[in-house]
C-alpha cells in the first residue's frame, strides 16, 4: 500500500512559476514524491498528517558548491585571504586529513547541511587520497540522509603517496567501479560527479582525460575556473578543448573574459558562485549581474566552513545585497535616488532552489515544489522570534531577508522526515560532536606545533612549485 503524507496549510512557495505559490497549501506526497500541490489537497484516510499552519513551505535549500570534508576545520580561516588558504590548507593540512577524518567530517558537514534546510549539496570532494577516503565520504553521505552529488576530485594532496594518488589510470578505473554502483536517476539519493585538477595546477591534456571519464557516466563535471587573476583564461582553455556543456558547473570565474561569457552561452556550461567566501578570502567579485545581465542563471553554494557560515540564508542576502549595490551605482549616474530595485528577493530564492537543481543536473528531482518531483521540502516556523513582527504577506521577502537556520522547523528529503521540531531526527549530536573533536585532535597530532594550532607551516609552500 502507498505510504501518504501531506502537509496542510502553509504558506507555501513552489518556486514553480506554472504552478505558482498558494496561501493557506497543501502539499501531498507519496512514496516520496510530490503528487498534488493546493489549496484543498485531499489525502487519504491514513496518511500521516504534518501541520504547517504558521509555516512557510518552501524547497529545501540546493548549495552548488561545498568542500564537507573541510568541516574539520571550521572557523580555522577567519581572517585569511585566498594565498594562505591554499599554502596552509589544500597544500599542508590536507594530505594529513586521513579516510577516517573524511567520514565524520562529511556526515557532520551533511547534518550542518540539513539543519539550515539545505537538501542538497554539490560536495566537490578535492582531497581524496586513498580508495578509503572515497567510500568513506559516500558512506557517511548515504547515512546522514542528504541529497548529493559527490564531485570526486582527480588530484590528490600534495605529498600524498601510493598508485591511487600517482597513477592517473588507477584514479579513474575506481571511478569507473564506483560510478556502475551508483548510476544516475531520481531512484538515487547520491550520485557521483568528477571535479578534476583546475588547468592552473595541471596539464588540459589531463583534465581532458578526466572530463571524458565522467562523460562515460554522465555525472556532471565541476571545476575551479577563473577565480583569481592569476587563473585568469583558463575558462577559454577549457572551451577551446570541447570541456563545456550543460553538464559543466564551474566555479567562482571572477575574472572573465567576453570571450569566455559567449562560450557559456554557446556550450550551456554554468557558474556556481559563493559571494561570502570569494569577497572575504579576497578571491575576486561574484559575477551575479554579469551572468543575469546576460541571460545566465546564476547558483550559489557555501564553498567552504573553514571560513564563513555553511547555511544558504547568509548565502542568499550576501549575493542579494552586493547586486543590489552594483545595480545602484549603475543607477545613480542618472538619479541619485533611484525608486526601484533592479534585482529581487525572489531572484535570490532561485539562486539558492531551482537554479542550483538545473546546474547539478537535478532539476527532474528538486528545486521545486513540482509533482512528479521528489519531496524534498522545507519549513520554516513563522513564531520564531526572527520573524517577529512581519509585516503583510510576502513570505519570499521573510525567506531571504530574515530568514535564519534556527527557523528551520522541519526537514523533508525523499519525503522522509530529516527535522522536526527543530531537531535532526535519529542523531546522537554528543556521538557526533565526540567524534569530531577525536579527528580534530588527531590532525593537530598530525600537523605538529606552530602558527594556528600547526595549520600554518614554516616555511610556507610556494604556490608556483
Amino acid at each position: 500500500m502507498a505510504s501518504e503524507l501531506v502537509v496542510k496549510d502553509g504558506q507555501v512557495v513552489t518556486m514553480d512559476a506554472d504552478l505558482g505559490d498558494f496561501t493557506p497549501g497543501d502539499v501531498l506526497i507519496r512514496d516520496g514524491t510530490i503528487v498534488e500541490v493546493g489549496p484543498h489537497v485531499v489525502p487519504s484516510a491514513d496518511a500521516q498528517v504534518i501541520d504547517a499552519a504558521g509555516m512557510i513551505v518552501l524547497p529545501g535549500f540546493i548549495d552548488s558548491h561545498r568542500h564537507v570534508w573541510q568541516t574539520i576545520l571550521r572557523g580555522a580561516i577567519t581572517d585569511w585571504t585566498i594565498k594562505r588558504y591554499v599554502q596552509a590548507i589544500r597544500i599542508h593540512a590536507a594530505r594529513h586529513v586521513t579516510s577516517p577524518d573524511t567520514y565524520i567530517a562529511t556526515y557532520a558537514g551533511a547534518l550542518d547541511a540539513l539543519q539550515a534546510g539545505v537538501t542538497t549539496f554539490v560536495d566537490y570532494a578535492h582531497n581524496v587520497n586513498s580508495e578509503a577516503h572515497a567510500t568513506e565520504a559516500l558512506r557517511a553521505l548515504d547515512e546522514a540522509g542528504i541529497r548529493a552529488v559527490w564531485c570526486m576530485g582527480m588530484l590528490a594532496a600534495p605529498g600524498t603517496s601510493g598508485r591511487f594518488c600517482t597513477d592517473l589510470e588507477t584514479r579513474l578505473g575506481f571511478f569507473d567501479e564506483l560510478a556502475g554502483q551508483r548510476p544516475r536517476g531520481k531512484g538515487h539519493r547520491v550520485e557521483l560527479g568528477v571535479a578534476p585538477g583546475e588547468p592552473s595546477f595541471t596539464s588540459i591534456e589531463r583534465v581532458t582525460t578526466e572530463w571524458h571519464a565522467a562523460r562515460r557516466h554522465d555525472a556532471l563535471v565541476t571545476l575551479h575556473a577563473n577565480a583569481t587573476p592569476a587563473e585568469s583564461g583558463e575558462i577559454q582553455a577549457l572551451g577551446e578543448a570541447g570541456l563545456l556543456d550543460e553538464r559543466t558547473l564551474l566555479v567562482h570565474c571572477n575574472f572573465m573574459a567576453e570571450r569566455e561569457w559567449g562560450l557559456l552561452l554557446e556550450t550551456g556550461a554554468t557558474i556556481a558562485l559563493q559571494a561570502e567566501s570569494e569577497i572575504g578570502l579576497v578571491s575576486g567579485l561574484p559575477v551575479i549581474a554579469e551572468m543575469r545581465d546576460r541571460g545566465l542563471e546564476p547558483t550559489i553554494g557555501v564553498d567552504t566552513v573553514a571560513y564563513n557560515s555553511g547555511d544558504m540564508f547568509s548565502q542568499m542576502r550576501s549575493a542579494l545585497q552586493y547586486v543590489r549595490q552594483l545595480d545602484a551605482v549603475r543607477l545613480w549616474e542618472d538619479d541619485p535616488m533611484p525608486d526601484a530595485h533592479q534585482t529581487f528577493c525572489r531572484e535570490a530564492l532561485a539562486w539558492a532552489t531551482i537554479n542550483g537543481a538545473k546546474a547539478a543536473g537535478l532539476a527532474d528531482s528538486t528545486g521545486s515544489l513540482t509533482p512528479g518531483k521528489r519531496a524534498d521540502l522545507i519549513m520554516l516556523d513563522t513564531a520564531h522570534p526572527s520573524f517577529l513582527g512581519l509585516w503583510g504577506d510576502d513570505p519570499v521577502g521573510a525567506i531571504v531577508l530574515h530568514g535564519s537556520t534556527a527557523a528551520v522547523d522541519t526537514v523533508l528529503v525523499d519525503g522522509k522526515v530529516v527535522k522536526r521540531a527543530g531537531r535532526l531526527a535519529d542523531v546522537d549530536l554528543e556521538r557526533v560532536q565526540g567524534q569530531v573533536r577525536e579527528a580534530q585532535r588527531r590532525l593537530g597530532l598530525a600537523l605538529g606545533d606552530g602558527p594556528q594550532n600547526g595549520l600554518i607551516p614554516d616555511p610556507l609552500p610556494d604556490l608556483d612549485a
